[in-house]
């Protein structure tokens, strides 16, 4: 726990650190007519260059990649939960629908119906993840 602590101390001072030095360069940039031209013009090829082996690639379009390709197999590893919560949503869709036209003792068993075989859908889900 004393690591854990002086890990969220450390977080806790960078961060104030990083607002005392990036606070008074935002509040001159924008408020001063003709500030540095350092603070105008990012040298992000150089900067670039220094993590990124490219010419043509630039450390923002690598993380871009990066980050994209991380989204797209989470998508692809997650498609069948994606996929179980749309067939669940659309049976609750259309167990109101048919409440709705239908006798409201029937509508109501439709609905309890749905609503219970979703209660075994996420209970299924949380018992399959308590295993692993």
């Amino acid at each position: 726990m004393g690591q854990a602590a002086s890990s969220e101390a450390l977080g806790i001072l960078l961060g104030i650190a990083l607002v005392v030095l990036i606070g008074p360069l935002t509040i001159y940039k924008f408020t001063v007519d003709s500030p540095l031209e350092v603070l105008n013009d990012f040298p992000e090829k150089q900067a670039s260059s220094i993590f990124v082996e490219s010419d043509r690639a630039t450390l923002f379009t690598e993380l871009a990649g990066w980050l994209e390709q991380q989204i797209d197999n989470a998508a692809v590893a997650g498609a069948g939960a994606f996929d179980g919560i749309t067939a669940s949503v659309r049976s609750v869709l259309d167990a109101l629908q048919y409440a709705a036209k239908g006798p409201g003792l029937l509508g109501g068993f439709a609905i309890l119906f749905v609503a219970m075989v979703l209660d075994r859908i996420v209970q299924g889900a949380f018992r399959r993840e308590d295993q692993k």
